[in-house]
């Protein structure tokens, strides 16, 4: 009786030792849909992008996606610093509820169609139940040897 449970172990030892050895299929793409060329962004990831609308996206984990596909108004440096990217230039008004940029002159689009310079006031919207942000972030302004800067800290929410 214990010899038959003995040799089925051996048999599934040698059945799994031999198909290690074999040689396996090169790997490929599911469907068959993997783009190629110098216009190709391919992203291997193991969950879906929330949203590409920056206002729906959570930035903390679609952050490097949308960095891909859309360019910032203003960057920030290694030290968190605001830097110049397509708004070259920028003033805060002084009550802290708008901003002037001045916005690059040789902006294009990924098509190449030239970014339209125009006075614009914009009003961001807000998507219904509020962004995915509003709940764990708040805004506090920090005064720092005469510059305004803006820093987003945790809320503290009752659960």
């Amino acid at each position: 009786m214990k010899r038959m449970p003995l040799a089925l172990a051996a048999a599934v030892a040698a059945t799994l030792a031999l198909t290690s050895c074999s040689g396996g299929a090169t790997p490929s793409p599911s469907d068959g849909s993997a783009a190629e060329g110098p216009d190709a962004l391919n992203i291997g990831n193991f969950l879906d992008i929330t949203s590409w609308d920056p206002s729906l996206a959570d930035i903390g984990f679609d952050g490097p996606y949308l960095s891909a596909v859309y360019d910032a108004l203003i960057a920030l440096d290694a030290d968190g610093e605001p830097i110049p990217s397509l708004a070259t230039d920028w003033t805060v008004a002084d009550d802290d509820l708008s901003i002037d940029l001045d916005i690059r002159t040789d902006a294009v689009f990924s098509d190449g169609t030239p970014g339209r310079r125009r006075r614009r006031h914009h009003q961001p919207r807000v998507p219904e139940g509020g962004s995915a942000l509003r709940g764990g972030l708040r805004q506090r302004r920090l005064v720092r040897e005469g510059r305004r800067r803006h820093r987003a800290h945790r809320a503290h929410t009752a659960r």
